[in-house]
């Protein structure tokens, strides 16, 4: 079974530099976008800043929620641009399923403590975050 502290996967990624981009290409905060406004690159650099933004994330809530509006808001994108290059949280989806079951798989038959099984769980969302990030990086 997969180690859920999967280290190497953050060594792949490319990390971004210190550069600040605008706040307008940043679209986790927004809850309508007008997506003409914005080159495919920056479409996807936005959406990378906000799937590494969430890997910070210490609430698993506002991760979850957080991960669903960036869900919707690429559905939207699908609907509003025709772009060149697919976004979808896809990958993500795939990826955390096995790592779901695998937490669960593992704690069956254990006693345990409720906080550390949603830790657990985010820990396998960020394993999959990670992933949806190198391979957003890696096809852009």
């Amino acid at each position: 079974m997969t180690d859920l502290s999967y280290m190497e996967l953050g060594r792949k990624m490319s990390r971004p530099s210190n550069v600040v981009r605008s706040a307008k290409a940043t679209f986790l905060a927004n809850n309508k976008i007008n997506y003409s406004e914005f080159t495919d690159k920056e479409i996807v650099e936005g959406y990378c800043d906000d799937l590494l933004k969430l890997l910070g994330e210490e609430d698993l809530k506002v991760m979850i929620s957080d991960i669903f509006r960036i869900q919707n808001q690429l559905s939207d994108l699908v609907e509003e641009k025709n772009m060149d290059i697919n976004l979808s949280l896809d990958d993500f989806f795939r990826q955390l399923s096995p790592l779901l079951l695998e937490v669960l798989w593992e704690n069956a038959n254990q006693d345990v403590d409720q906080s550390k099984l949603l830790k657990k769980f985010q820990e396998a969302i960020r394993i999959s975050l990670e992933e949806e990030l190198y391979l957003w990086q890696d096809r852009h």
